[in-house]
């Protein structure tokens, strides 16, 4: 399994849905998740402030102390469920926007669990942690993304449900369909994701999209997954398919 950690000048853009400041000009006006209420109080902008602090801070230390690190994420997961859980009021696109930053800290935990973990490979297998972490993003990704892609970003929705399926398809999870179904969900929207930024082309979501579908015919035997995967698959030139759906193809 290859390390996914966004470790661009964009890292923490993209753990609170922000983008960097070259690019906000161009970006649909959902796309800033420190909105809240039209009057919001002074405790829910002050944890709002702090829960991108720490996000900052995480990025900031990802080639620090690894525990450091995890433990912000983790910090920043539980602060916005502590928000959710103490404004019970907010108006739905205030509590999607903390139910997505629930899930980005608690999947960047997860990330940095996993590198931590003695024996960490390339197998695919994940420590029960890792997994603990992935599926409380999860429980709020589905959250998140149940009425569609928002003018949010997915990154996170499929890299997590990637890597819960590759465990998974390498240890014989009996969950491994649900987080199959998961991450082919999220594989779609990674399509209407690369829309959104007005593309010329949208090659490698297609092959995210196709590797989802390959891997979740192999986990149900649907052979319509696999119908749909090789119809993509023939849209998208040659030297234009992602490495992870050559590997598939190999």
């Amino acid at each position: 399994m290859r390390q996914i950690f966004l470790v661009t000048a964009a890292a923490a853009a993209i753990a609170t849905q922000q983008m960097p400041a070259e690019q906000l000009s161009e970006q649909p006006a959902a796309q800033s998740i420190g909105e809240a209420t039209s009057e919001p109080s002074e405790k829910f902008e002050d944890a709002v402030e702090r829960i991108g602090k720490l996000f900052e801070d995480g990025f900031d230390e990802l080639s620090g102390d690894d525990r450091v690190t995890r433990d912000l994420f983790l910090e920043a997961a539980t602060s916005a469920e502590t928000v959710l859980a103490e404004h019970p009021d907010l108006d739905e696109e205030s509590k999607r926007d903390m139910h997505l930053k629930a899930a980005n800290g608690y999947y960047y935990a997860a990330e940095k669990e996993h590198w931590m973990a003695p024996g960490a490979s390339d197998d695919g297998a994940l420590s029960t942690a890792t997994i603990d972490y992935l599926l409380k993003a999860l429980e709020h990704q589905k959250i998140v993304f149940a009425e569609g892609q928002n003018d949010l970003l997915v990154a996170e929705y499929l890299f997590g449900t990637t890597m819960l399926v590759e465990h998974g398809m390498t240890t014989g999870d009996p969950r491994t369909e649900e987080w199959s179904i998961a991450n082919v969900h999220a594989g779609r929207l990674r399509i209407d994701e690369s829309k959104m930024f007005d593309r010329d082309t949208h090659y490698g979501a297609m092959s995210d999209l196709a590797v989802t579908l390959i891997d979740h015919a192999k986990i149900t035997g649907n052979a319509e997954a696999r119908q749909e995967a090789d119809k993509l698959i023939a849209e998208i030139p040659a030297d234009e398919r992602s490495f992870d759906l050559r590997d598939r193809l190999r």
